[in-house]
């Protein structure tokens, strides 16, 4: 599980093996395990809670999609952001380009949006209560967009909120605000996790549409949510 999303080559080119490192050593609190990930409540394996509607707000613009190669990655933020400096979509502006021991895995930056606080990505408050204060919501398409992540990054009150946040059995993805724009049209797999670093969040969501196994999912959940969640340490 690592990222591209570090602020600059050098924390990039070691993340990997620090993040395998770091979920060994248990700094990534909550979903460490694969059986932790849970599946999407409008997945049609399980009886619906649910529904994704459409967002109310008007999103920003999708990005081109480009084809990503086996070129370092670039995807660091143009800026480095302040040591404990707020969270912005702008950060995450980039296509996600991984690579650790064999494994490739690539996805391409749709959009991004920041909330002043937890409401837009909530339903009925349920992040909020737990320590929410404010956030980010990044979307990928991967497999030609038969893949799609969706990431919300939050900050929470406190490490101890966090770290209480994703180990909380009682969440489920219909405490999150995601859209219809967030998920694959029609997907028929899909699962969801959240892990914590420091006072973060990360709440990841990922669905396949047609031909895309159980598996590639999966493997796209485990390895994206532990990238973006592991960066954070650095912050």
């Amino acid at each position: 599980m690592r990222s591209t999303i570090q602020s600059n080559r050098r924390r990039r080119a070691v993340a990997g093996p620090i993040v395998l490192a770091l979920l060994v050593a248990g700094l990534l609190a909550g979903c460490d395990s694969d059986e932790k990930s849970s599946v999407v409540a409008g997945d049609p394996a399980v009886a619906p809670s649910s529904i994704p509607t459409d967002d109310p707000s008007t999103d920003p613009t999708e990005s081109p999609s480009t084809t990503p190669t086996d070129a370092p990655s670039t995807t660091d933020p143009s800026t480095t952001p302040p040591p404990g400096g707020r969270l912005t979509a702008a950060e995450y502006a980039h296509d996600w380009d991984f690579k650790l021991d064999g494994v490739r895995m690539a996805a391409d930056h749709v959009r991004g949006k920041d909330y002043p606080d937890c409401s837009g990505l909530e339903v009925k408050g349920a992040l909020t209560k737990r320590g929410c204060v404010y956030g980010v919501k990044v979307t990928l398409k991967a497999l030609g967009g038969r893949v799609m992540i969706t990431h919300m990054i939050l900050e929470m009150k406190s490490d101890k909120k966090a770290k209480t946040f994703s180990n909380d059995k009682s969440l489920t993805d219909g405490d999150f605000n995601y859209q219809k724009a967030d998920i694959v049209p029609g997907f028929d797999k899909g699962q969801w996790r959240v892990r914590s670093a420091g006072k973060y969040a990360v709440f990841t969501v990922v669905t396949g549409g047609k031909g895309v196994t159980a598996k590639q999912v999966k493997d796209y959940l485990h390895y994206t949510n532990a990238d973006y969640t592991s960066a954070l340490l650095w912050r």
